[in-house]
């Protein structure tokens, strides 16, 4: 295989990977913080951004230069406080048993 062939390719790489285990696990945690415990909404929010971060730095993709992760991992926190907070004030995830 010739090595330019490759280039450019980042699926099946190891960081591609990671990111997308990083990403569900990320969404998992999400999902349980909007019903459960507000610190697994910020933690699932804070590793989707890493999952993010990761993928965009594996695809040399970082529009914002060398501050791109670290926007996209705040990102990701803000994502985590917003479902954790709708999650407390009973726009997420809530149901009213009879």
């Amino acid at each position: 295989m010739h090595a330019s062939s490759a280039e450019g390719r980042q699926v099946g790489t190891v960081p591609y990977v990671a990111a997308l285990g990083l990403a569900l696990l990320g969404l998992v945690l999400l999902a349980v913080g909007a019903r459960g415990p507000w610190l697994a909404a910020v933690g699932g929010g804070m590793t989707l951004g890493a999952a993010v971060a990761v993928a965009l730095v594996a695809a040399r993709m970082q529009p914002l230069g060398g501050q791109t992760p670290a926007v996209v991992l705040l990102m990701g926190l803000l994502l985590g406080l917003a479902v954790a907070g709708a999650a407390r004030l009973g726009g997420v995830g809530t149901q009213t048993r009879r």
